[in-house]
């Protein structure tokens, strides 16, 4: 699910490339030096791919939780490490930076 994230928050033109542009990769030095990202952008969409594989595995009914503690979202978390109820973290009430994300992806319409 959080390839699939990836794919779809990344620009068009990165898509076919190795980890879609980001970096990290043994792949990564073909990526054309105008499409390749700086650590900060790349961080950024690392963030929005992961609140938006999280967001749909919640959807699917899947164990969000434990991705949210994977992905290190629960470091951040303002009331337990891990949300007992979902509105602690999908209402807008959770960390600032998760927040953020959520808006960009709604700003987006990608949810």
């Amino acid at each position: 699910i959080h390839d699939i994230a990836h794919y779809v928050v990344c620009a068009p033109e990165r898509r076919t490339l190795p980890e879609f542009g980001l970096g990290e990769s043994p792949d990564s030095s073909k990526c054309p030096p105008k499409i390749k990202l700086t650590w900060s952008q790349a961080q950024y969409e690392e963030e929005l791919a992961s609140v938006l594989g999280i967001w749909w595995e919640r959807e699917l009914g899947l164990d969000w939780r434990k991705t949210l503690k994977d992905h290190h979202w629960d470091d951040l978390m303002l009331k337990d490490s891990v949300p007992k109820e979902e509105n602690e973290i999908f209402n807008f009430n959770a960390t600032r930076k998760f927040s953020q994300r959520l808006q960009e992806l709604r700003r987006r319409q990608i949810i």
